[in-house]
This record gives C-alpha cells, sequence and structure tokens, in this order.
C-alpha cells in the first residue's frame, strides 16, 4: 500500500479538495499506521499552538551588537591560530618528507666533514682573490689603478644618487599606476 501519498496528504499546507478529502478519510478508516501519523501530527499541531514564543530580555539586542566585533575577533584570532598551526604541521611534514627521499644515505660525521672542506676551500678561494687583487695593483702603474678605483667610485656615486633621488620623488609624489 502506498502511505507516502497519504502522508503528503496529511502534510499539506493547503485546503484538500473533496476528492482527496474522500480518499484520505477511507485511508485512514483502514490504515493504522497512517491514522497514528495523523494523530502525531495533530498532538504536535496543538503543542504549538499552545506555546507561547520566548522574547529576549531586555537589551539583548544592544547587548548583541555591542559584543559582536569582540566575538568576529575571538573568532578570527582562533582561526588565524587554526590556520598557523595546520600550516606549520604542513611545513613539518614536508620538511621530514622531502628529508627522508631526498637525502643521500650518508652519516653526519661525513656530513659535517664536508662542511668543513667547503668552508676551508671558501676561505682559500677569498684569501687568493684578494692576493690576486693585490698584485694585479702591484703590477700597473699608480696612475692606472687610481683611474680605476677613480672610475668605479664615480660610478657607486652616481647609482646611489639615482637611487636616493628615485626613492624621494617616490616619497613625494608615490607610485604612478596605469588606470
Amino acid at each position: 500500500m502506498n502511505h507516502q501519498y497519504f502522508e503528503n496528504l496529511l502534510l499539506e499546507d493547503r485546503a484538500l479538495t473533496p476528492e482527496e478529502k474522500e480518499k484520505l478519510g477511507k485511508h485512514l478508516s483502514i490504515c493504522t499506521k497512517c491514522t497514528d501519523f495523523e494523530q502525531s501530527l495533530r498532538a504536535l499541531d496543538h503543542e504549538f499552538k499552545l506555546t507561547s514564543v520566548a522574547s529576549p530580555s531586555a537589551g539583548f539586542t544592544a547587548r548583541w551588537q555591542a559584543n559582536l566585533p569582540d566575538r568576529r575577533k575571538q573568532h578570527e584570532a582562533e582561526q588565524k591560530r587554526i590556520i598557523s598551526i595546520s600550516m606549520g604541521a604542513t611545513i613539518v611534514a614536508t620538511g621530514i618528507t622531502l628529508a627522508v627521499f631526498l637525502l643521500p644515505k650518508v652519516s653526519p660525521i661525513t656530513v659535517l666533514a664536508n662542511l668543513f672542506a667547503d668552508f676551508v676551500s671558501l676561505v682559500d678561494l677569498v684569501t687568493n682573490f684578494w692576493s690576486f687583487i693585490g698584485s694585479f695593483f702591484n703590477a700597473i702603474p699608480t696612475s692606472f689603478s687610481i683611474g680605476i678605483l677613480a672610475t668605479i667610485s664615480i660610478w657607486l656615486t652616481i647609482t646611489l644618487l639615482a637611487w636616493g633621488i628615485t626613492l624621494y620623488r617616490i616619497t613625494l609624489k608615490g607610485i604612478r599606476t596605469a588606470k
């Protein structure tokens, strides 16, 4: 038996046609399930009519509106905290995963020894570079070395001056954007 049709008729907000009322009455006289459903709906409707609508206490709206910015700030802070923790956990998990898969299988002692050797070779390269610069300037005539230093100084001065003027203009006028 199709109970859904009759349950829908019982739940309708509109007035039923005489034909629908007749079908529903016949069905309710033989179907206990739908009769129980109708009685439950009537009891529920009766309870809704008896209960009064609760009204908020005096000043509720004003208190609620006054507390709204604080609640929003608290909610935003909580969201920021959750996002920060999630991002931090993601970064840590990604770093561990990359370390496991990408780092070579070497001992920490070997890594430290290689780092120390690379540092020593870097210091040696810097020392050799400055030795080369010193011997270069000793080998060329003094007037030529003064000319090179003067040219480099002029280039640096012009560059710094242009940079300073640019920053000054930006602070006064702002950056122009295309409209």
